[in-house]
């Protein structure tokens, strides 16, 4: 029987709010007593039934009811070692039309980091002692030379109650996801939620809508297409021993384009703070010289602000013509530093956390 673990999420594109309608975890094929929506299940059945039911399905967000996208996303999660070679995907070479990288050798039996950033999540830059300073909150000492710096208002800092701070970082936040609503009633707010949680836990934030976003940006597309590159030259120059692999440090993507100050991406995440790519398996095929594997791509980055943040923002030309969105950045970094129980909330950073798994492929 087929192991089959999915989570079926949909988008009521009305209220434009999401949520899960089922989560099932079978050991034969899709049980057609739980009910998932009759569309999405007819439409896995058939992949399954295309694939000769190979694969196993895990965490499918599928996020819109339509045939393509699901199948789309679905072959993406299954193992590409599984996949014929028509189907597979994310790779500038194709194994011969007979292999599948089936019966073939496991060279990765334990994940090898290929690439890094240099800094770590949540930690200070370029591996310094301590955490970074957007991961502080409740922290500012000398109140007016801050104020001062950052160009930030007394009244504000001073008086201004709690719920108006928040009201405006909420706008700033629903105005900059103008071109993309979802980036905000789906990943934003919910973001904005946690962070005025004072009780909000540890761990990180993961949103498969953030995920998707950043998935099918060019920036990340050509962060990817980097690290593949440098995969496939590696396999080449070794003969697909499975060694010879640079734990290189590459620069993370920056989500920091005219339209991402409208769709989102600009103000949940901007420059991704910390990264690093594994590559999680490896198979080879010494018959036909083929090889495919995984690679998975791990993106963090600080929902916090600085110093450097707001000096940032106050010079920028957006900030003169907008002046009520610079705002909402102010109210963001006075909620985080400066409001303290017990008159306030705290108003705690966290990271957010992005995984995408790639499939490769190709001939040494």
């Amino acid at each position: 029987n087929n192991k089959l673990k999915f989570y079926c999420r949909t988008i009521d594109r009305t209220t434009k709010q999401s949520n899960f309608l089922t989560k099932a975890l079978k050991d034969s094929a899709l049980d057609t007593d739980m009910w998932v929506g009759i569309y999405f299940q007819e439409v896995l059945k058939q992949f399954i039934k295309e694939n000769n039911g190979k694969g196993i399905i895990e965490d499918a967000d599928v996020l819109m009811v339509d045939s393509k996208k699901i199948k789309d996303v679905i072959k993406l999660i299954l193992d590409p070692c599984q996949l014929s070679d028509n189907q597979s995907t994310d790779s500038s070479h194709s194994p011969d039309d007979n292999n599948n990288c089936e019966n073939c050798i496991e060279k990765i039996t334990t994940p090898k980091q290929i690439a890094k950033s240099a800094n770590l999540p949540g930690k200070a830059p370029n591996g310094g002692v301590g955490d970074a300073e957007d991961m502080g909150y409740c922290d500012i000492t000398n109140n007016n030379t801050v104020i001062n710096t950052l160009q930030l208002s007394n009244d504000d800092v001073y008086n201004t109650w709690q719920f108006t701070l928040k009201a405006r970082m909420k706008w700033t936040f629903k105005v900059t996801s103008v071109l993309d609503p979802m980036m905000y009633y789906s990943v934003g707010s919910r973001m904005i939620d946690k962070f005025y949680d004072s009780d909000n836990p540890s761990q990180n934030y993961i949103n498969p809508i953030l995920k998707d976003r950043v998935e099918k940006h060019n920036e990340f597309i050509k962060y990817k297409n980097k690290i593949i590159h440098n995969v496939d030259s590696t396999i080449k120059a070794t003969n697909a021993s499975g060694s010879g692999f640079n734990n290189e440090l590459i620069t993370p993507p920056a989500f920091n384009y005219e339209a991402d100050k409208k769709n989102g991406l600009g103000i949940t995440i901007d420059n991704v703070y910390s990264a690093k790519a594994e590559l999680t398996s490896l198979k080879v095929c010494t018959h036909n010289h083929t090889y495919c594997g995984t690679i998975k791509f791990s993106l963090y980055d600080d929902f916090g602000l600085d110093k450097a943040d707001i000096i940032k923002a106050n010079a920028s030309a957006w900030a003169a013509q907008y002046p009520i969105l610079l705002s909402g950045l102010h109210a963001w970094y006075i909620l985080q530093h400066f409001k303290c129980p017990p008159t306030y909330d705290f108003h705690k950073p966290f990271i957010n956390e992005i995984i995408i798994n790639i499939p490769i492929n190709g001939s040494y």
